[in-house]
């Protein structure tokens, strides 16, 4: 899924199990390592959360933020692991339940994110990001209906692009392919939009019976850069307007820029050998 990533705030309603000055202690040290990790220095943090936690084995915080490192770091069982300590001394907060989700996405556990998103969600229900990332899952379990509820909470709280973008991908696979083309339109209407926002648009224009618009939708988008999965759509989009030469010399561009697919080269040397056109074959 396409979401975005771990949240990073500080302590927040977790808390360490132990009062007094020992506590104050524990946290001063913990607001050190905070700091090294809000700054990058990732080696330096979760070295000081160690340390931490070797006095501190149940500070809920520095087993939370330490569990972000070893995700960031690609351990993702290993941070699933320290997330889940973390909850089960504290649970109270909902930054640790939304970066369990992630984890719990990068593991491939999908339903178990979903039931961490919707925990989050039910501590703090303005947590746009995460309406965001529960629609990416329930667009991925197939529960469009829920994605596109998803979707319309994560805009109300002014998500972005990504709130839109999931609420057309939802409409699109209801059927509701009109209502879908304005969601994908306003996707790629914010800053540094993906591309994929053009290639729904593209591929809903085209759904519509309106081919010459999604063929100009993809245009503008190329040529002001090229992308392999756009070039891809257009070559397979002006092969079913029924302009082969076109096509082939789309394909022939993904195939020189070394950008293509086995479908990709199969479909350029199918489209060659069509036209006759030998040239590079040899």
């Amino acid at each position: 899924m396409s979401r975005k990533g771990a949240r990073g705030r500080s302590a927040g309603a977790q808390t360490p199990s132990r009062r007094g000055p020992e506590a104050a202690g524990a946290e001063a040290r913990f607001e050190g390592a905070f700091i090294l990790h809000r700054e990058g220095r990732g080696d330096e943090a979760f070295a000081a959360y160690e340390t931490l936690l070797a006095e501190f084995p149940k500070h809920a915080p520095a087993l939370h933020f330490s569990g972000l490192i070893l995700h960031e770091a690609g351990r993702h069982a290993d941070a699933a692991h320290r997330i889940e300590r973390s909850l089960a001394i504290d649970d109270r907060a909902p930054d640790p339940w939304s970066n369990l989700a992630l984890v719990y996405s990068a593991l491939g556990r999908s339903g178990d994110a979903m039931r961490a998103l919707e925990a989050a969600l039910q501590r703090d229900a303005m947590l746009g990001e995460a309406w965001v990332n529960l629609a990416s899952l329930r667009l991925e379990a197939n529960d469009a209906s829920g994605a596109e509820d998803a979707a319309r909470e994560a805009l109300a709280l002014d998500a972005g692009r990504g709130a839109w973008f999931n609420l057309a991908l939802s409409l699109a696979a209801q059927q509701k392919n009109a209502e879908a083309l304005n969601a994908a339109r306003a996707a790629g209407q914010h800053a540094n939009a993906d591309p994929a926002a053009f290639g729904l648009q593209a591929q809903l224009l085209a759904a519509l019976g309106r081919r010459e618009e999604a063929l100009a939708v993809l245009d503008d988008f190329l040529t002001s850069g090229e992308d392999f999965s756009l070039r891809l759509e257009r070559a397979r989009l002006v092969e079913a307007m029924g302009d082969t030469r076109a096509a082939l010399i789309d394909y022939g561009k993904l195939i020189a820029s070394g950008a293509y697919d086995d479908a990709a080269l199969s479909e350029f040397i199918f489209l060659k050998k069509r036209l006759c056109d030998w040239a590079g074959l040899a």
